[in-house]
């Protein structure tokens, strides 16, 4: 893949990803799904973020990015299971969930 097409790819992936984020938050406040969370609208769309990007990122190559700067198999299992608990963090640690259990 040359450079101009691997550039082309990111930026593709990028735009693709943040048009999914954007729709996904016109459907959500046109719906009544946006009164159920009780005003937590972004920290939902934050979780989802978190959740897709890894998912859909290593679908656009991240994943031989990442083997190129991590040798260590250990360290690309840390990464990938790292990503994925941090989303389902967020969404928890900012409704307060922490503090009130």
């Amino acid at each position: 893949m040359t450079p101009t097409t691997a550039h082309s790819r990111k930026t593709w992936a990028i735009a693709l990803f943040a048009g999914i984020l954007l729709a996904m938050r016109i459907g959500i406040a046109r719906s009544g799904i946006a009164a159920s969370l009780d005003g937590q609208l972004r920290p939902a769309l934050l979780s989802f973020a978190l959740l897709l990007a890894p998912l859909w990122f290593f679908g656009f190559g991240l994943g031989e990015w990442l083997a190129q700067r991590l040798r260590s198999p250990w360290s690309r299992v840390a990464c990938w299971n790292s990503s994925l608990v941090g989303s389902h963090r967020s969404l928890p640690a900012s409704s307060g969930a922490f503090r009130n259990a």
